[in-house]
């Protein structure tokens, strides 16, 4: 009688540890936070929900312009601006370009459009800590700096 209790008990156990485990996968799924990503320079966060999931990367696919700088108003200006893209975060170091590949020291110019719905509020960015020169611009104004870019 105490091994078919023991039996019982055991089978018992190992399903509520089953049921439990199964529960909390699908919990985690169920709550899988859905994270945009950057798509030929341009990232769609109009139905990100900042409120409810708090903050997002911004990687994925920028337009890239090798061995240019170029301000914000002159992509309004410039004519035949043909992008190439990378993906961020990354470094271009082995990169292939033109048929080329990229070595480690030069300069660039990245960019990224960010769609937003028109109920989004005020928005922070954080900037990780990197060892390079940059401007940083949003809508055409400048945000941020660090070192001097040449």
């Amino acid at each position: 009688m105490l091994k078919l209790i023991m039996l019982i008990l055991g089978r018992f156990i190992k399903f509520t540890l089953l049921f439990i485990f199964v529960i909390l996968i699908a919990s985690c799924l169920k709550y899988q936070k859905q994270i945009p990503e950057a798509r030929d320079g341009v990232i769609d966060l109009s139905k990100f929900d900042f409120e409810k999931m708090g903050f997002t990367s911004l990687s994925g696919e920028y337009e890239f312009y090798w061995q240019e700088i170029i301000f914000p108003q002159e992509f309004e200006t410039k004519e035949k601006l043909s992008p190439e893209f990378i993906y961020l975060p990354s470094v271009w170091n082995n990169k292939p370009y033109k048929g080329k590949t990229l070595k480690g020291p030069g300069y660039a110019t990245f960019r990224l459009k960010l769609i937003l719905n028109s109920s989004t509020n005020s928005l922070a960015m954080y900037i990780k800590n990197f060892a390079t020169s940059y401007r940083l611009y949003l809508n055409g104004i400048l945000i941020a700096t660090n070192g001097i870019v040449s």
